[in-house]
């Protein structure tokens, strides 16, 4: 043992490669020839570890950015496709046919407009198929939901049609997947809830309940008295 705090040391003659084993593994791979040995009574495996900790926590913080980017990418990148309106379901789903005569069950992007149940649900369906009625949607599909409906930015002329929904005060914006959403796109939805919110348009009017958490309440038993 030296008397620089028990490591024996011998040079390094492959600094490069023993430095990428250190950044890989946390630990300096062994040579023949040249190797740092540790005591084990004066150097703990603590530092080690906080280096291997650091480095996954980077590793993964990094792919989960790029995770967020490419879903982005993936939505702005799916093909257009045209389509005609069969039925309107409520005020953020529809049943299409597209050009190949495949039936489509919509659920448009972005928004959770009422139940037909909720006040201003009947309203919030009528005002799509309002603008629905004005041409054939343009849609652009990136996934299904957890109900296979076809999760779509719908468009019909210039209009934004789940855009239009969260201006006139008819959908909630849904924030829970606004990281599917472009960032230009978020701003425009935040813009035009707050918007209709500040007007009190349509169910900002009055106090209401988001579709999940009333849903969430009617599955809960009654109690009688």
């Amino acid at each position: 043992m030296s008397d620089d705090g028990g490591l024996i040391r011998k040079p390094v003659s492959n600094p490069a490669g023993w430095l990428i084993g250190y950044l890989r593994l946390g630990t300096s791979p062994r040579s023949p020839r040249h190797e740092t040995v540790l005591s084990r009574s004066a150097v703990s495996n603590q530092p080690r570890n906080l280096l291997k900790s650091s480095f996954i926590s980077r590793l993964a913080r990094c792919c989960l950015a790029v995770a967020v980017l490419i879903s982005g990418l993936t939505a702005s990148a799916m093909p257009l496709q045209e389509a005609r309106v069969v039925k309107v379901i409520d005020g953020d789903s529809f049943i299409a046919m597209n050009a190949a005569n495949e039936r489509l069950s919509v659920r448009i992007a972005g928004i959770d407009a009422p139940e037909l149940q909720q006040p201003y649900g009947l309203r919030a369906r009528d005002h799509l198929r309002q603008m629905l009625g004005q041409g054939d949607p343009v849609l652009r599909c990136f996934k299904r939901d957890h109900f296979g409906r076809h999760v779509c930015e719908v468009r019909v002329g210039e209009s934004d049609l789940g855009l239009e929904q969260v201006r006139a005060g008819f959908a909630w914006w849904y924030r829970q997947y606004r990281k599917e959403q472009m960032p230009d796109s978020r701003a425009r939805y935040a813009a035009a809830e707050s918007e209709a919110q500040a007007e009190q348009r349509g169910l900002w009017l009055e106090p209401a309940i988001e579709p999940g958490q009333w849903r969430k309440r009617q599955r809960q038993p009654r109690q009688t008295h």
